[in-house]
């Protein structure tokens, strides 16, 4: 493959159309919504600045990462290592369950994309119960099989993410795809450097303390009336 080759690897793992299922997804933003803490744009790009610092990019970023570099180096035992860890560190119920459920699929997908070892042996491991299957390190060894960098892997999640939220935003909020672009491009030097940090931490460093956010996903699971599986 052309140079091009890991950019429009990314670009299609980035992309919502991918079917992994995070379309299903608000990672609290409907609590958020329903309490009126997200009246415009500002306020949602506040939000999203700080899930993105604390949440995904000192988690998920750094297992995508991580996982890339360890597929990479077909080191499997650390793979599942990054993926018990990611999977500890989601507190809410259902951001873990959202997690898992959209990696599996990930991987399901990826199954028919790619004749990787290591994801086919990764595929096995979270199929046969001895791996969650979070979907960032899924994202993160099927980047490598695509021939991303760690950095690239990180990258792409974190906009995958963002995306996402964003999409989930635009169904609950009274932004618009204008100020979701506006959001999106200006908080692109902040994942930029969120993608650098998270390619140098180690995985074992991952953390994630954002306990409104928390919160809202927690308050989520018993909400009588959504639109968002999280």
């Amino acid at each position: 493959m052309s140079d091009l080759g890991p950019l429009l690897g990314a670009l299609q793992l980035a992309d919502s159309f991918f079917p992994s299922g995070r379309y299903t997804l608000s990672a609290g933003l409907e609590c958020f919504a329903t309490a009126s803490l997200l009246r415009d744009a500002g306020e949602l790009e506040a939000l999203l600045r700080d899930y993105v610092t604390f949440v995904l990019g000192a988690s998920d970023a750094v297992a995508a990462a991580a996982g890339a570099r360890a597929a990479t180096e077909s080191d499997l035992p650390t793979v599942m290592a990054i993926d018990e860890l990611l999977f500890a560190l989601k507190l809410p119920a259902e951001s873990a369950m959202s997690s898992v459920r959209t990696g599996r699929q990930l991987l399901t997908t990826a199954g028919r994309l790619s004749d990787d070892p290591v994801v086919a042996a990764y595929g096995r491991r979270v199929t046969d119960g001895e791996a969650p299957g979070n979907h960032a390190v899924a994202f993160g060894v099927l980047a490598a099989a695509w021939s991303l960098s760690p950095l690239q892997a990180a990258a792409a999640e974190l906009h995958a993410a963002l995306t996402g939220l964003l999409g989930a935003a635009l169904r609950l909020t009274r932004v618009d795809h204008n100020d979701a672009q506006g959001i999106l491009r200006r908080l692109q030097p902040l994942l930029s450097d969120v993608a650098a940090s998270a390619a140098a931490t180690e995985y074992h460093e991952m953390s994630a303390f954002a306990p409104t956010i928390e919160i809202m996903q927690m308050k989520h699971e018993t909400s009588h009336l959504r639109l968002f599986a999280s």
